[in-house]
């Protein structure tokens, strides 16, 4: 049986992978007034409205009590009721996985089973008293014994503004600081901010005799919810009897510990446990109870038991096919002190020994490893059976490490908020950086959530198309809007409410949001075309952009390309980037990169080549949230222009660099850069022995001018490790996917064995296919298997006529320039959208068709420039492209026109340069 559940589960996952929903939203049934008319016309209107999935809530902000509570059998069948709708309709539903929008709990959650925090007494005799605690709930951890004299009063009294209170001790004391209870939470200053508090600044004086007063500075403390966190206050032995405290604002004061030096006295402190009384989140009234323990399996249990697992057996027939998510949404249930396994010394000698004097409120790696071990994965591992799927927004105010939770979702989601209130857009691109991590196909984001003010924005596309943009770049590919309010009656229209864009049957226009959701479907379908960086550092024109390997914790180096051209095939390259992933290699592109890697010469930011790098990789490291990324190790790959950098990387960097890459291509120390300079001389103690090196030259480029000194490196460095392949049938800007894949071979190689102390050697290439057993004219290879390559790619090659193509546009071929850099040159107005390019087969003068040519289609493919390839033969002008370039390569379009070879004819290859004409 478990085997068959196991198959199930992972046939609906499977099905799940296929029918991935683009558009969806945050559905709100507000305090129980639900109906199942209403949800059938909801449902019915997001059909229209181009709304795929919708998540189910259960909120009350701002809105009368309805006949149906929450979880009664009634609700359970307007679920039910709303899967079956649904399913009708094609749409896909998630559901919170409890009342409210945060975290986990309800009524049915027991004090004992519910978020702890600690709490103690203290007196100086053995036996101190029962602490203060909650909800008739508590249990002693252990009394400590100190030498202090500490006191604890009650206050159990609000000051205003600028009043104050004064605590008498028993007798004068070393005064060193307090415990500061503040009790009643204080109303929030706006009505809609939630229910957090505002903690006030205290000023602190002390005195010996009641009259001459002492300043020692002031105290603040943190924004509560319900749970307890001490204000606490530390300095150094003052001998005090009195202690004044004077607020900057009305607040509440219960109770104070006053604190004292070791050795002038004894205290008894009683140290346990109470809950910490937070209840679910905006929860409807009926729904309204405690939060379940974060850190121990009995929280997660008592609400799976009681209320979710029986729900979901209900519920059976749908889950991994109409109903696929269950979600826990932004974290706004705060943390917890403790929890039972944790144990008296975890306070005593562990990672809370300062819990009670100012710690108690710090998050731990002892408690993050619970929340993942006792809560999320446990939780996760129970959906997965009913084949749903674990959605979340993994951050905010618990006990977790945010990547961590993060990695663990099956749907990490963020939040963008209408005019980039509440984080912006950092978090989708933080939250869309762990996915990748994780290998995730589909990143989610609660998109027009709207503080109070802007939530009469207009749900129209106009209102949020940059919005979009924005976000789409950030890697989301799934819009959840916010929010659709459930409408149980049409005469009179809901919302959730002042919070969220009313993308609602009453309150927008289906034509409208349908349009919006269109342009969605749109920008993501685009963005697919694109590179979806991770990192992004610098300004327009000078950028640096990072993308991490997909599905890969960690980092295991970077493929660092300087920009010039045949890069960015690289980056567009499905195949190549899922080589690198699977090889845990990141991907950065740098503008405005040094040629030659003069460590002298300085850009006009004033660094050297070598400190932007260490800046760039410092940078990348912390802002990914991959600390590996700042001392891991490089793969310097530059083309033409760019080729010469490679080796004078590795040079100056021999322990940072993996392996090097010179595309179409120069040799170590040559005098004949593609940039057309002076090489920088290395010196007599600089070398880049055992570390492996590629240079790839085109056939149709092919000069002994270049590779002469390639040979003669080898010669003079015997510890070198150079390989060189022709790249047989290719030019100089090409860069088809068998050399992608002999690429990715060699670096995986080079990662395997970073530093070869043996090796192959075999034959340069020779245009009559003649191989030699001279190793003077020999290049190495790190194994039989690259040898090999080597060897087909250039037997593949030989013998054969060649066949020569070109391009048509208007109907007309491109003209052809001998004595040009790119031969082929046209050029077309800057605003002109999309354009079509026809390849065709022509004789060897390039001006006129030809029929002698291998019987296959040719094709045409972006090598660089602000253009995506939208099908065959048509490309959309991007303006947005990846590594825009407007001081060189803004002004054009490089493609390249190729042809596949048969057993007569060669591959032919022809790039072509559109010219993107400036309006006036």
């Amino acid at each position: 049986m478990r085997k068959f559940l196991l198959t199930w589960s992972l046939c609906c996952m499977s099905w799940m992978a296929t029918a991935q929903p683009v558009t969806g939203c945050y559905w709100e049934w507000m305090n129980g007034n639900v109906s199942k008319a209403g949800i059938t016309k909801d449902l019915e209107y997001m059909k229209r409205a181009g709304i795929e999935a919708a998540f189910i809530f259960d909120t009350w902000i701002g809105v009368e009590r309805g006949p149906v509570d929450y979880g009664s059998a009634e609700w359970r069948d307007c679920v039910k009721h709303a899967c079956k709708e649904a399913q009708r309709l094609g749409i896909t539903l998630g559901l919170h996985n409890s009342p409210g929008y945060t975290a986990m709990g309800g009524p049915w959650i027991r004090p004992e089973e519910s978020m702890k925090e600690l709490t103690w007494s203290v007196s100086s005799k053995k036996n101190p008293p029962v602490p203060k605690h909650k909800l008739g709930f508590y249990r002693d951890i252990r009394i400590f014994h100190t030498t202090c004299a500490d006191e604890m009063h009650d206050i159990g009294r609000r000051l205003e503004k600028d009043e104050s209170v004064t605590i008498t001790l028993q007798k004068e004391k070393p005064f060193v600081g307090f415990n500061l209870w503040r009790g009643a939470r204080e109303k929030p200053l706006d009505a809609f901010d939630g229910p957090r508090d505002y903690a006030p600044q205290l000023t602190i004086e002390v005195s010996a005799d009641g009259k001459k007063w002492k300043r020692l500075g002031t105290v603040g403390g943190s924004q509560l919810k319900a749970r307890d966190i001490p204000i606490y206050y530390k300095t150094e032995p003052v001998p005090s009897r009195y202690v004044r405290l004077t607020s900057n604002r009305g607040t509440n004061l219960d109770r104070i510990e006053v604190l004292t030096a070791p050795g002038s006295g004894t205290t008894y402190r009683r140290v346990g446990y109470t809950t910490n009384g937070q209840q679910v989140t905006a929860a409807s009234e009926s729904g309204l109870g405690l939060e379940c323990d974060k850190l121990s399996r009995q929280g997660l249990e008592a609400h799976w038991q009681r209320f979710l697992g029986p729900l979901l057996d209900e519920l059976r027939p749908y889950c991994g096919t109409t109903l696929r998510w269950i979600l826990l949404d932004s974290w706004e249930a705060g943390g917890q002190d403790w929890t039972e396994s944790l144990g008296a010394d975890y306070i005593t000698t562990g990672e809370g020994r300062d819990f009670l004097t100012g710690g108690i409120g710090r998050v731990t790696p002892a408690k993050q490893r619970l929340f993942m071990q006792e809560f999320l994965l446990p939780l996760k591992e129970k959906l997965h059976s009913y084949g749903l799927l674990l959605a979340g927004e993994p951050y905010g105010n618990g006990d977790f490490d945010r990547k961590e939770y993060g990695l663990a979702l099956d749907l990490p989601m963020s939040e963008y908020w209408a005019r980039c209130h509440y984080g912006s857009i950092e978090r989708p691109y933080f939250v869309s950086r762990y996915g990748h991590t994780a290998g995730r196909d589909v990143i989610g984001c609660e998109f027009g959530t709207a503080y109070p003010g802007d939530a009469d924005i207009p749900a129209t596309l106009s209102n949020f198309r940059d919005d979009i943009n924005k976000v789409c770049d950030a890697g989301v590919n799934f819009f959840v809007l916010h929010c659709v309010a459930h409408q149980d009656r049409d005469e009179r229209p809901l919302t959730m409410g002042p919070f969220g864009t009313r993308f609602d049957r009453l309150h927008a226009n289906a034509d409208s949001v349908r349009q919006l959701t269109d342009y969605i479907r749109h920008r993501v379908a685009l963005q697919q075309k694109r590179v979806t960086w991770d990192c992004v550092l610098g300004q327009p024109d000078n950028r640096a952009y990072l993308r991490l390997p997909r599905g890969k914790r960690e980092v295991k180096a970077v493929l660092y390309c300087h920009q010039n051209m045949t890069e960015e095939v690289l980056f567009r390259s499905a195949a190549f980037c899922r080589k690198m992933d699977s090889l845990g290699v990141a991907m950065a592109f740098i503008q405005k990169g040094s040629m030659n890697w003069d460590v002298t010469v300085k850009n006009a930011d004033g660094q050297t080549c070598q400190q932007r790098f260490e800046q760039l990789m410092q940078e990348f490291a912390r802002q990914t949230e991959h600390p590996e990324l700042a001392t891991c190790r490089v793969i310097p790959f530059g083309h033409s222009a760019q080729a010469t950098f490679p080796w004078n990387f590795a040079a100056w960097n021999p322990e940072r660099t993996l392996c090097i890459i010179s595309f179409h291509g120069d040799a170590p120390r040559t005098n004949m850069c593609g940039y057309g300079g002076a090489n920088v001389e290395w010196g007599r103690t600089r070398n880049i022995d055992y570390i492996p090196g590629l240079m790839i030259e085109g056939e149709y480029e092919w000069s002994e001018d270049r590779v002469r000194p390639a040979l003669a490196f080898r010669m003079m460095y015997p510890d070198s490790r150079i390989s060189m392949l022709c790249d047989a049938e290719k030019g100089h800007f090409d860069l088809c996917e068998e050399t992608q894949d002999y690429m990715a071979r060699f670096i995986g190689k080079a990662l395997a064995n970073p530093r070869p102390t043996d090796g192959l050697g075999y034959s340069r290439w020779q245009a009559d296919g003649i191989e030699t057993a001279d190793p003077h004219e020999q290049f190495w290879y790190q194994d039989e298997e690259m040898v090999g390559l080597t060897k087909a790619r250039y037997e593949h090659s030989r013998g054969k006529a060649m066949q020569y193509v070109s391009a048509k546009m208007n109907g007309a071929l491109i003209p052809y320039n001998p004595d040009s850099h790119i031969k082929l040159n046209c050029s077309v107005p800057e605003n002109i959208g999309e354009i079509t390019i026809e390849p065709v087969f022509v004789d060897s003068t390039h001006t006129a068709l030809s029929d002698r040519h291998a019987r296959v289609r040719p094709r045409i493919v972006v090598l660089s420039g602000p253009a995506i390839q939208t099908g065959a033969y048509t490309f959309r002008i991007d303006p947005d492209y990846f590594g825009r370039d407007s001081k060189r390569l803004w002004s054009g379009i490089t493609l390249c026109v190729e042809a596949d070879g048969d057993g007569q004819y060669k591959s032919a290859v022809q790039e072509l340069n559109i010219q993107l004409k400036r309006n006036k």
